[in-house]
């Protein structure tokens, strides 16, 4: 029975070891944007980096990513996701793989769980190493400062949570597809569909619901009287649900009244 058990370990081990050195590409030019996107972008760039007095005025306190490039960041945390889930199971979509993989000696959840194991570990690779580079760089700069490394954990699970969202919504869009350009389009609709149906309906309620507030501009058009449908809903939305988390605790500036960064609750990331 033990050496049943060491073999079937061995066998789940080996595909674990291929799936993984067969995404190591994709992880390798991960890093490489991600490092880009994170740390170059607050300390490289000359004229917006934390090492110049002209771009921290000393209120400053922190910045894992450049102002210009929180959208950027939050977009390629996406698509990495999904290029990850997708890449992972995309052998389900064609029947040669799928009956190969099946044959291997180990249970569908021992494949899935390989494979989504390999997505993970990359995932945390390509959010927590350029993320970690950036607090070092804040440290080197502008110094410790109370909220610092309690922010930086919690946008980077974040990025992560959201990375691995859209991950699972590849993984699903592979599972119910039988083509790629199915499961292209599943996942769309699983990413867009909220943000779709929620802007929908509010732009149906502007035109034809008679004092409705959410969405609506004032007449100099420089605010809205109530948050829109798609804000609003954010929190549940797999594309939104931590964007502006990711605004508000990425970067904090010390002002005469703000001295210290915004509370936030795990409950987003835990949740």
């Amino acid at each position: 029975m033990t050496g049943r058990r060491s073999s079937k370990y061995n066998i789940f081990r080996h595909d674990f070891c291929q799936v993984l050195r067969k995404h190591i590409g994709i992880l390798i030019i991960g890093v490489i944007i991600f490092l880009v996107l994170i740390p170059f972008s607050t300390a490289g760039m000359s004229g917006d980096s934390i090492f110049e007095i002209a771009t921290t005025h000393e209120q400053m306190k922190f910045r894992f990513i450049g102002e210009n490039f929180v959208i950027p960041v939050y977009v390629a945390v996406i698509v990495y996701g999904t290029v990850m889930g997708i890449s992972t199971f995309r052998f389900v979509l064609e029947k040669r793989q799928t009956t190969l993989y099946f044959s291997v000696g180990l249970t569908r959840d021992e494949l899935f769980f390989a494979r989504f194991l390999t997505a993970l570990i990359s995932m945390a690779i390509v959010v927590f190493f350029p993320m970690t580079v950036s607090l070092a760089l804040n440290q080197v700069a502008l110094g410790s400062y109370p909220g610092m490394i309690s922010c930086y954990f919690y946008v980077s699970f974040g990025l992560l949570l959201q990375g691995m969202t859209a991950c699972l919504l590849g993984i699903i869009a592979c599972l119910l597809a039988g083509t790629m350009a199915e499961t292209l389009l599943f996942d769309a609709l699983f990413l867009f569909g909220t943000s779709g149906i929620a802007y929908s309906v509010n732009q149906l309620w502007l035109h034809f619901t008679w004092g409705n507030a959410y969405g609506a501009i004032t007449y100099t058009g420089t605010e809205s009287l109530q948050p829109s449908l798609i804000k609003l809903s954010a929190g549940w939305n797999p594309l939104l649900f931590f964007y502006q988390e990711t605004v508000d605790h990425s970067m904090f500036y010390r002002g005469l009244t703000r001295i210290k960064a915004d509370d936030f609750s795990w409950e987003r990331v835990i949740i």
